[in-house]
């Protein structure tokens, strides 16, 4: 859990940005992640009226409960080429970094102006590192 100090430097950093964009605006939403976390955002965007466009979870096992016409892509990277926001629900820090960096990772799919917003068990420094790296390729953290 991020706590007040990195959220006002975050908000310091990258606030500016996200004046321009918000979740009621975007058209396509992704969620990497379907324990308890993501799978009850998904159903809670589903329920409130948003468009979730895709899912992605190693555990195959995981997301049955949520409809099956929502397209399950193979990558991170193919999962954010598909959305304009993509929110991530992990368990740990590793995860998240594998995720979001590499060919395959959201960061090398998301296009320019997308969303990144993390909902994972992860610590500051690693936090501040991927958000000043999602910067760097213009999405907002």
């Amino acid at each position: 859990m991020i706590g007040r100090t990195a959220l006002r430097y975050l908000l310091s950093q990258y606030g500016n940005q996200h004046a321009r964009y918000s979740t009621k605006t975007a058209q396509k939403i992704g969620i990497i992640g379907l324990g308890n976390v993501g799978s009850t955002i998904a159903k809670n965007l589903l329920k409130s009226g948003f468009t979730v466009s895709a899912l992605l979870d190693k555990n195959p096992e995981v997301g049955h409960d949520l409809p099956g016409d929502i397209p399950r892509p193979n990558t991170p990277r193919e999962l954010s080429t598909m959305c304009d926001v993509v929110m991530t629900a992990l368990p740990a820090p590793p995860h998240v970094k594998q995720v979001l960096t590499g060919e395959d990772g959201v960061l090398a799919g998301l296009r320019s102006g997308g969303v990144w917003i993390d909902h994972s068990t992860t610590d500051y420094q690693q936090t501040l590192e991927l958000a000043e790296k999602a910067g760097t390729v213009q999405i907002n953290f």
